[in-house]
């Protein structure tokens, strides 16, 4: 059960930092791109690049290459999420769609068995969902293009999260935080 919490609360972090930036480029349009907007919170936006974080309860030996890892790691979200929902401007299905594809691809990854059945069973139903969606609402025959952005999207988002959890695993091994946590799981998302 605790096994299925913690998963339960990584999986939410990755959703909720997918859902954030592809709400903030429906707000804010390009000026979030051009201006790195970040929706933190249904009333809140931040300037990604004068949002600051005080750190010095936390300060380890190597925190400032710790802040430009996840400086880093947060910032590449402008260019897979932000980006292609600007520039093909994706419906609400469709995010709904890559959100569910993160989600269920990201819990195949991690579990096995009923799991993975489940995961499976599941893409398959959304991917005819949106099958439908595209030629009965949208009226597009070919929506090709518009399915491979959506899956590269996807796919970016999973490995960045994935490169971003090694990178956490180093940051705990080689102390560039002084701190103890409950969850190393979570934090590391």
């Amino acid at each position: 059960m605790h096994f299925q919490l913690q998963f339960f609360k990584i999986v939410w972090a990755v959703w909720r930092r997918f859902e954030r930036n592809s709400m903030s480029a429906k707000v804010f349009g390009q000026k979030c791109l051009d201006e790195k907007l970040l929706l933190i919170s249904d009333d809140t936006v931040t300037i990604f690049d004068k949002f600051t974080i005080d750190h010095s309860e936390i300060q380890g030996p190597r925190l400032h290459e710790w802040r430009k890892i996840m400086r880093d790691n947060l910032l590449q979200y402008f260019d897979l999420v932000v980006r292609p929902c600007l520039e093909w401007n994706f419906t609400e299905m469709e995010i709904n769609f890559a959100l569910s594809q993160i989600v269920w691809n990201y819990a195949s990854r991690k579990l096995l068995g009923q799991t993975l059945q489940a995961a499976d069973s599941f893409l398959a139903e959304i991917s005819e969902n949106l099958h439908e969606y595209y030629h009965n609402e949208l009226k597009i025959k070919n929506y090709a293009p518009r399915l491979a952005v959506i899956m590269d999207m996807v796919n970016g988002v999973l490995k960045n999260q994935l490169e971003h959890e090694k990178t956490m695993e180093m940051a705990f091994l080689f102390d560039m935080l002084s701190i103890m946590v409950s969850e190393p799981a979570f934090f590391t998302v």
